[in-house]
Parts: structure tokens; sequence; C-alpha cells
């Protein structure tokens, strides 16, 4: 019975941790947005929001020493797409905002528990992903297709 309590404890905290990332993101996110315009596709606007939320993130849980290095790493990812290498269609702007949110959750706890605690984000950006980043969150594409059906009910959009 105690395991099991701590169990819940220990997933409860996730889910909390994990939404108040997403809600950080979303307060800094919007933020910038009143200061600067929308500018989706710009490179200095995800500059001042990833700089915005690492701030905000650092008030709210001072003991958070490693989101630098790993914002930087994810910041690398997310200029990729947007960007818009070749091979990689245009994400609308809802479709941005739902991958900086995902991506708020990789950074505060990491790339397994941004998969578990946002399907819908993740199935925009699985099949972007180094394979060795997946590998190491223990994501397998046929298995996180299963997992998305089962979640959502839908069969999952793949982007490349």
């Amino acid at each position: 019975m105690f395991s099991w309590l701590k169990n819940f404890a220990a997933a409860a905290d996730h889910a909390l941790v994990s939404r108040g990332a997403i809600n950080c993101w979303r307060e800094c996110f919007a933020e910038v947005v009143v200061s600067q315009g929308a500018q989706h596709y710009d490179r200095e606007f995800w500059v001042d929001v990833f700089a915005h939320f690492i701030e905000k993130w650092r008030q709210i849980h001072p003991q958070s020493q490693t989101l630098g290095p790993r914002c930087d790493l994810y910041f690398a990812f997310l200029e990729d797409i947007i960007l818009g290498t070749p091979h990689i269609p245009e994400f609308t702007t809802a479709e941005l905002e739902r991958i900086g949110e995902f991506i708020a959750v990789a950074i505060v706890r990491d790339l397994r528990e941004a998969f578990i605690a946002d399907i819908e984000g993740a199935a925009l950006v699985v099949d972007f992903l180094p394979l060795n980043w997946r590998r190491d969150a223990g994501i397998v594409p046929e298995n996180f297709d299963k997992l998305y059906l089962a979640k959502t009910g839908k069969q999952r959009i793949h982007r490349l």
C-alpha cells in the first residue's frame, strides 16, 4: 500500500511539474508576443521566449541549474524546424506554439517525460528528433504510433 501511495505521489509530482512548465511557457510566450508581436518564424522571437522562460522558471524553481544547456540543445532543434529546411514542411503558428510547450516539458523534466505529458505535441516533432534522442528516451516510432492511437483515438500524421 505504501509503495502505491509513493508511486501515486511521484506521478502527481511529475504531472504538476509538467503542467507548470507548460503554463510557464505559455505565459512567457504571451509576454513576448505582447512586447514584440507574434513573429513565429523569426529566430529572435524564439530567443526571447526561451530566455524569458529560463528566467521565469528559475524564479519559480531556483534549484533548476541544468536549464541553460538543455535550452541550448532544444533551441538548436527548434531553430532547425523554424528555419524550415527543405524537407521539413512549414508548421502553422498553432503547431509551433504546441511544439514550444512540448519542448518546455523536455527542458524541465526530460524528453521521455515530455512524450508522456504531451502526446499531441510529441506527435508534431517525433519524426524530426535525432535517432539517438528517441532511442535514449525509449521511443520507437512504431510503438509511439500505437501509443498515440491508444491515447487519442486518432492515427498520427507522419510529417516526413
